[in-house]
Parts: structure tokens; C-alpha cells; sequence
């Protein structure tokens, strides 16, 4: 008889599908990451893809680059008994973080040429900017950088650190610290060292602030302003 040929027909794929649990709100920082645990009916292991937002997927791990909104796709392609899972979308919101500001406590500071560094910083090391809110006849700060202050007198100075926050994080609430700046030596007196019996005019470093006695052990009358300048009416020479 005519010879026969045996068909085999494969059997219908197994379908399957995806449960991928949602993600809770993420907030912004340095160390930002989410588990994805999504699972396949199947078993079989699920991949996934990153469709949109800052954010990067290693293996079943979402590492966070900045607050926004990312979309994750999970799949399962299927094998030789299960067709692919209707993929499913997780929108996973990330929200901005927030930084505090640490700034140590300035000691008392003797006036002279040296520029002092102000060391406050966010913990999330974003820049500082500083801001001299009391004292300001007694101390500026570079235009260029906020942090190198110049003394230029004497008396109390009020500091205030601030970060204004980015589009990832937060504004930190600002910090403030107070200290002095005190004289210790002054430059030599400038005037007339062999008077005759007249008036003369004495002056000395002038500082900001600063309130001087004048001292005069004999020999005339002395008159003065409490500040960088007296006037002596020599009455002996």
C-alpha cells in the first residue's frame, strides 16, 4: 500500500502572566534604589526594562538618579511551553530629598590680615553659600567665594550658611553662628615725638569698631574720641 508519514503536532503554549508589586514613593538620595520583585505565573525568571525617568536597572535592582517619575516594563518572553506574559508597567514616583546643614562654632578671632575659611556642609554635598547678616562693618566675604571671610574690625559677626536646594533636593533650613573678632596689638602711635607747647594731633591703627583709651602720663592736656586719633595740648616740652 502507499507509504505513510506520521505528523506530529506540537501541543498549544501554556499562557502565563506577570504580577509585579508596586513600588511605594521613593525619596531623592545619594543611595536611592528600589528591589523589583515582579513574578511570572510560570515561574520562569522576568526581565526588565527602564521606559522613561532618571533612574538605571541592574539585573532586578533600580538604582535612582533624581526625583521624577520613572515607568519599568517587566517581561517574560516565554520558552518551548509557555508563550510570553503580557508585560506590566510600574510608575514609580521619586520625590525630592532632603539635606541638612552642619556648621561648627567659630572661635573668637583676633583681627588681622588672614582670611578665615568657613567650613559648613550639606549632607548631601551640595555647595554652601554664605552670608554676613550682622556685623557687616566688621567683616565681608569674597564675591568670588562666600566662603573666605576678611576681618575687618572689631566686634560681634553673625554668619549664616545656606543651601537653596536643586531639583533633587530640598532647601536645608540655614544655619547661623556668631563670634568676635577682638584686637590684640595696634601699630605704633603716629605723631609728633618733640612737640613744642602747642597742639598736636596723635593717631593710631584705625579698626572698625574698635574703642581705644588714650593714656597720657604728663606733660599736657589730652583730649580724645575713643577712636584712632587724640590731640595733645603740650604744655611742658
Amino acid at each position: 500500500g502507499p507509504a505513510s508519514n506520521a505528523i506530529i503536532f506540537p501541543a498549544a503554549a501554556l499562557a502565563q502572566t506577570i504580577n509585579f508589586p508596586h513600588i511605594p514613593t521613593i525619596t531623592m538620595s545619594p543611595t536611592a534604589k528600589a528591589a523589583l520583585q515582579a513574578t511570572a505565573s510560570s515561574s520562569l525568571p522576568v526581565f526588565y526594562q527602564k521606559i522613561s525617568g532618571p533612574g538605571n536597572i541592574i539585573n532586578d535592582t533600580l538604582f535612582v538618579t533624581g526625583a521624577g517619575t520613572i515607568i519599568v516594563k517587566a517581561l517574560q518572553p516565554g520558552d518551548d511551553f509557555y508563550s510570553a506574559a503580557p508585560s506590566v508597567n510600574d510608575t514609580i514616583t521619586v520625590i525630592k530629598g532632603n539635606q541638612v546643614i552642619t556648621f561648627d562654632s567659630i572661635p573668637p578671632q583676633i583681627f588681622d590680615g588672614n582670611i578665615l575659611q568657613l567650613t559648613a556642609a550639606s549632607s548631601m554635598g551640595l555647595g554652601i553659600t554664605y552670608y554676613v547678616v550682622a556685623g557687616t562693618a566688621y567683616a565681608s566675604l569674597s564675591q568670588y567665594n562666600t566662603s573666605l571671610l576678611t576681618k575687618k574690625g572689631a566686634g560681634f559677626v553673625t554668619v549664616r550658611a545656606t543651601q537653596t536646594g536643586t531639583a533633587n533636593y530640598n532647601a536645608a533650613l540655614p544655619v547661623e553662628r556668631t563670634f568676635c573678632i577682638g584686637v590684640r596689638t595696634l601699630t605704633p602711635i603716629i605723631g609728633e615725638a618733640s612737640p613744642c607747647l602747642a597742639i598736636y594731633t596723635y593717631r593710631t591703627q584705625k579698626i572698625p569698631g574698635a574703642i581705644f583709651e588714650w593714656i597720657l602720663s604728663g606733660g599736657g592736656i589730652l583730649t580724645t574720641n575713643n577712636n584712632d586719633t587724640a590731640w595733645v595740648q603740650w604744655q611742658t616740652p
